[in-house]
Order: structure tokens, then C-alpha cells, then sequence
């Protein structure tokens, strides 16, 4: 499965998503052709990232007109599933989602970074229930931001789940100084004993 952003008209940029057989051709079976564009909200989406939950369905995630992160399931033969969540910036700031991952019990962990001022960011992990939901029990709003640098931009780009459950978060920070390699690292529905690593890039 390959995703990223398509104008299906000449105005509206759309989630695009194309399903391959091993061959590299287009796999007829997904959605009639082997592609679909989908519109969960209104033109501007862009899909960065994608992961294969336990029930069949496919996640997507990327950021609506460059300010809100989204999240939305489309189902394994490539139809709309009707789910969506464009809420996935409860501060009200600039945010956007890279990176998805999905553990075991079915829970989806996304992350990427959110504009906590001028010129400045924190990484953004947000944890959601299978219904797209925030997963409350993750924190008292399903997200967290580590931050590495007071001021600069701090952004995770991918995220996975360990073996032990835990969920490790990379990317990068960025200040005066340079920019270095971020690593954050979170306990499964705790967002006690975050662990940051920093090393330079030179």
C-alpha cells in the first residue's frame, strides 16, 4: 500500500491511496482499480503516513490545509470506511501527524509535531481508541508533547511500537545550536517515564 496526496479535480488535493500486487502492478481488487482518492473533510489533505490495524482496516494519517492533524480509516478492499477525526488539535494550534503505528489491542498511536509559538514546536504523540477516539487513558487528553529545546522545532516523524509495548517516537530538534536526533519513549497508557535521547547529526 503506498498513500500520499492526489488532485482527483484540479482544485482539490485528496488522500491517494494505491495498492500494489507483487509485481508492482495495480491490484484491481482495491477499490475497482487499485486506487482511491478520498475527501474525509474538504480539499487541502495530505496523507503522510499509513498502518494496517488487526481488524482490516487501513490507517491513514497526515495534516487538513497544513493546521490540523487528521486521522481516518478507509477498509482493506480500499471503500470509505466513514471514519474520521479532524479534531486532533484540541489546543487550537498548527499541528500535523508523520507517523502512525498501531499496538496490539487495537489502539493507534500517532505522531508528529504541534506550533507552540513563533518559530517554535514540540513533538506530539497522540493515542487513540479503535473508533479513532482519544484513548483517555493515555493522558487526560490522549496527547503528549516531550520537548528537547525551549526554543526551536522539535518534530517526531515516525513512531513504533516495541516488543515490550512501549511506544518510541523519532525525530529531530532544532535551535541555535544545531539539530540533533530526537528519541522520546513512552509507557503504554502512561505518559510517566518519558526518556529522551539526544545526540548531534554531525
Amino acid at each position: 500500500v503506498l498513500v500520499g496526496e492526489g488532485l482527483e479535480t484540479f482544485f482539490d488535493r485528496e488522500v491517494l491511496v494505491l495498492r500494489l500486487n507483487q509485481n508492482g502492478t495495480l491490484d484491481p481488487t482495491f477499490n475497482g482499480g487499485g486506487f482511491g482518492y478520498y475527501w474525509p473533510a474538504s480539499s487541502g489533505t495530505e496523507c503522510w503516513d499509513a498502518a494496517f490495524h488487526p481488524d482490516g482496516r487501513i490507517i491513514l494519517v497526515g495534516t487538513h490545509e497544513a493546521i490540523d492533524p487528521f486521522l481516518c480509516a478507509i477498509n482493506m478492499d480500499g471503500t470509505w470506511s466513514g471514519q474520521a477525526n479532524f479534531s486532533g488539535a484540541p489546543f487550537g494550534i498548527d499541528a500535523m501527524f508523520y507517523g502512525v503505528a498501531v499496538q496490539a489491542d487495537g489502539k493507534i498511536v500517532c505522531a508528529g509535531y504541534a506550533l507552540t509559538g513563533a518559530s517554535v514546536s514540540d513533538m506530539m504523540i497522540g493515542c487513540f481508541n479503535s473508533d479513532l477516539s482519544p484513548d483517555l487513558g493515555f493522558s487526560a487528553d490522549g496527547y503528549a508533547f516531550p520537548s528537547f529545546e525551549v526554543t526551536g522545532y522539535d518534530v517526531a516523524r515516525d513512531v513504533l511500537i516495541q516488543t515490550d509495548g512501549c511506544i518510541l517516537v523519532g525525530g529531530y530538534a532544532t535551535s541555535s545550536n544545531g539539530q540533533y536526533f530526537a528519541l522520546a519513549r513512552y509507557f503504554p497508557h502512561l505518559t510517566l517515564g518519558l526518556l529522551n535521547l539526544r545526540q548531534s547529526c554531525e
